[in-house]
């Protein structure tokens, strides 16, 4: 059986743009050729930058022309580069919460000067998933997302303020988004946890969660994309003294060494903790294409040798939950039977 775990995360962080003025080197009132109309912006890419992530800011400006201009970066009140048409700064942020300040400023060929800044503190949310689907006793994977299966989200936010301290998720505002369309009830205070239910539609679904501090200043955002795949059935041999031997499964085929075999259906992944039940779930065994009426609605079948010589028999299952009807699977083994001297 496959398993997989989907976890992803992007961060948005708190901003906090500062004005924009304009002085030339003669006089602070002499005004300015450029006007005071705000046409620069520094731009964070990406835009959802992570915790300790690589970012790239640029400036941008339609008033003068960057290119040529003396640009000055600063972080946190340092000057880390400066130069004409430095319109790029690459630099990696701190850990969740800590501040980071970037201005910039620019001065043109005529003296006029321009100040950008911009503030914020990258923090953190990330998803993880689980459904309520059925695996087997002692199974070690995860529970996978059946057609129609119902999906519990949990938003794990890792917020610092400026002191340093761990602001309680249940104090966090969430907004959750199911393909791109805003859930209403399931968003709010305190609301980190997120449950739908699949449709029939057979497409995965994207769910986002965009967390905020109740000022609306620190902002972390996540999506992910989670994918249904239909159910599986796996055979296993049931033996008199040994039990149910889950070590091997049986698609790869199975010799008959004895007289008989009892073959026992496991169901993986069916919206029922009751998969094994046959009044949830129906069992429908066949062999050589020919139904084994004898063994309907039951998860196991017993097939025995009906002569000492040799041969094959291809073994069929099709297994269906009844209330969904998306939710069914078919598997096949082959019976080898060697001649019995």
């Amino acid at each position: 059986m496959r398993n997989k775990i989907v976890l992803s995360s992007y961060i948005i962080f708190s901003l906090a743009i500062f004005g924009v003025f304009f002085v030339t080197p003669e006089s602070a009132t002499a005004g300015s050729s450029l006007g005071n109309v705000d046409t620069t912006a520094i731009v964070v890419r990406p835009s959802n930058p992570r915790p300790y992530q690589t970012v790239e800011l640029s400036i941008e400006n339609y008033s003068i022309s960057v290119d040529s201009a003396l640009i000055t970066w600063f972080i946190n009140g340092n000057i880390v580069k400066q130069g004409k048409g430095e319109r790029i700064l690459t630099t990696t942020l701190g850990g969740p919460g800590s501040p980071f300040q970037v201005s910039v400023i620019l001065k043109d060929l005529s003296g006029n000067i321009l100040t950008k800044s911009l503030n914020f503190s990258p923090q953190n949310v990330d998803i993880l998933y689980d459904v309520d689907s059925y695996t087997p006793p002692f199974y070690k994977g995860k529970a996978l997302y059946p057609y129609q299966g119902l999906v519990r989200v949990v938003a794990l936010a890792d917020f610092i303020d400026g002191a340093g301290n761990l602001i309680s998720p249940n104090n966090l505002i969430y907004e959750w988004w199911q393909n791109n369309k805003k859930s209403g009830p399931g968003s709010g205070y305190g609301k980190k946890l997120f449950a739908f239910q699949g449709g029939v539609l057979m497409d995965g679904t994207t769910i986002k969660v965009r967390v905020t501090t109740e000022d609306g200043v620190n902002i972390a955002e996540n999506s992910i994309f989670i994918e249904p795949q239909s159910p599986e059935v796996a055979l296993y041999e049931n033996n008199p003294l040994y039990g149910l031997m889950r070590n091997k499964e049986l698609s790869s085929g199975y010799s008959l060494s004895g007289n008989e075999i009892k073959i026992t259906a496991i169901p993986y992944f069916y919206s029922t903790q009751k998969a094994t039940n046959p009044s949830i779930m129906t069992y429908s065994w066949s062999i050589n294409n020919e139904p084994i009426p004898s063994a309907k609605n039951k998860a196991e079948a017993v097939f025995r040798r009906v002569s000492n010589g040799s041969g094959n028999a291809v073994i069929s299952l099709e297994t269906t939950q009844p209330t969904k009807i998306y939710q069914f699977s078919t598997t096949d083994m082959t019976l080898s039977f060697p001649e019995n001297n």
